[in-house]
């Protein structure tokens, strides 16, 4: 996963879209998993919870698209499509 198109400055991704994006990885690894209970994120939900571990810590609800690594906006951007 690569994202190839430039993020336009002064964009923001809230902490909800985080949240939300996690939860789309927890649930895709759910489906693929035989116990109920996911006991260890996948790739994509670690790298996401980093960042929002972080927001939370920090009391912010947003932050600069563009602070997220490749990584990161790479799983964002896959799981909100």
């Amino acid at each position: 996963m690569s994202h190839s198109t430039p993020i336009p400055n002064g964009q923001r991704v809230s902490i909800a879209r985080i949240e939300h994006a996690i939860n789309v990885w927890r649930n895709a690894q759910a489906t693929i998993s035989d116990t109920p209970e996911i006991l260890a994120l996948d790739d994509e939900s670690r790298c996401l919870a980093d960042i929002y571990g972080m927001m939370i810590f920090n009391g912010l609800e947003s932050i600069p698209l563009d602070a997220l690594s490749e990584h990161q906006l790479d799983a964002l951007t896959v799981a909100e499509a």
